[in-house]
């Protein structure tokens, strides 16, 4: 639901809390099922490949690049790091949409999420 009310106000810590809880059940990396109302309408996200602006776009780019039932995201840890910033260490491993398609090997990646105080304590 896009339309969810935003959770705003909480501390960087019960956001982490909130991330690792939402992303152990849906690990949204890589299923897109993500949790909106954790995150602000500013939300961006952006690698060497692609920028996308919105969790409603980032969420239907990563279902669509990987290949579902197939690719596998396991949150190893999940913590607030700074006053505004959330880390994630996650194992990425299964089939992407790339192409033909190919399998990943398993690696670790970290995620880095931004939250700002002037958008209610919401990921940026």
């Amino acid at each position: 639901n896009w339309a969810v009310p935003k959770a705003t106000g909480l501390s960087v810590e019960e956001m982490a809390r909130r991330v690792d809880a939402g992303l152990r059940r849906e690990c949204w990396f890589v299923t897109g099922r993500s949790l909106p109302e954790l995150f602000s309408s500013a939300f961006t996200f952006s690698d060497p490949q692609v920028t996308l602006a919105g969790i409603e776009e980032y969420s239907r780019g990563v279902r669509s690049f990987y290949k579902q039932g197939s690719a596998v995201g396991e949150i190893v840890c999940t913590a607030a790091t700074a006053p505004d910033t959330i880390t994630v260490i996650w194992r990425n491993f299964g089939t992407v949409n790339l192409g033909p398609g190919f399998d990943l090997a398993p690696y670790l990646v970290t995620t880095t999420l931004k939250t700002s105080a002037s958008d209610g304590g919401l990921i940026v």
